[in-house]
């Protein structure tokens, strides 16, 4: 063998262990993991190492929304999650809809990240219209992190520049103090059309861009966003920070149209940075 065929030889070997090594390194690494909220593995927290007594509570999704479902689809699911290594999984079928979510842990270097995949098929007789799943990350259980003057939260203006969720215009309606649904200018065109998002009288005359929300810890060291990928992403936005609360969403659009038959599927992250 000659110099040149050994030389491209090692680098195509050590080339392979370091993808392996930062493939394993990535896989096996405890430093985010899954823990159950209590017995019933229904709730799930995110648990970070380098953030102790902090614990993130999300709910993917707490409900699917469409234009034809007055009532919401699979509403406060009690489903449990099952476990398997570093992802859990959930699937529900009912009424000739089912979903399934994947979610999955993982670290490189500062970042942090919490994978999901939703995938939605329709056995029904009707097309679904402007489906979109309504995923929570709460800090309720995360003091460090709970913004409840909204002065560390912060969004993209349609414009895409970046602005506080403070300055944001919000409606009031039924007393709702923080509560507020805010359009996505590649989303859903009109919340409105929504009748469980409508009802709720708090939808935004302001709106957004972008596909994520995202939040600082006080001290500036901490990144959290929850993130919508994809085209037409994500179909709206929202949070709501009581003082028994805390949380913040960038709902993704599972599809503008799912015909009889059809399935649809949509991804997205909830990413924690570790700023230096």
């Amino acid at each position: 063998m000659n110099f040149c065929k050994l030389l491209i030889l090692t680098i195509f070997v050590n080339q392979c262990v370091a993808a392996s090594l930062a493939q394993a390194q990535e896989k096996e690494n405890p430093d985010i993991i899954f823990e159950s909220a209590d017995d019933s593995d229904v709730s799930i927290f995110i648990v970070l190492k380098d953030l102790p007594g902090q614990k993130f509570l999300f709910t993917v999704p707490e409900i699917f929304m469409a234009e034809n479902f007055k009532d919401g689809i699979f509403n406060a699911d009690l489903t449990p999650w099952r476990f398997k290594g570093n992802t859990i999984f959930r699937k529900v079928r009912r009424n000739r809809l089912a979903y399934q979510v994947d979610m999955s842990a993982h670290q490189k270097d500062n970042i942090y990240w919490i994978s999901w995949t939703i995938n939605f098929e329709n056995k029904s007789k009707d097309t679904i219209r402007n489906l979109s799943a309504f995923n929570c990350l709460t800090m309720h259980h995360a003091p460090l992190f709970k913004d409840t003057s909204m002065l560390h939260t912060w969004v993209k203006d349609a414009a895409g520049d970046t602005i506080s969720l403070k300055s944001v215009e919000r409606l009031t309606g039924g007393g709702r103090r923080t509560m507020q649904f805010y359009p996505s200018a590649n989303g859903i065109k009109d919340l409105h059309t929504i009748p469980w998002l409508r009802d709720w009288q708090v939808i935004s005359p302001q709106t957004l861009s972008g596909n994520s929300m995202w939040l600082y810890s006080p001290d500036k060291q901490w990144k959290i966003e929850t993130i919508s990928k994809g085209n037409n992403q994500p179909a709206f936005f929202f949070n709501n920070w009581e003082h028994d609360h805390g949380c913040i969403h960038s709902s993704p659009l599972v599809g503008e149209k799912i015909a009889p038959e059809a399935t649809a599927e949509v991804s997205g992250e909830f990413r924690f940075t570790k700023l230096f």
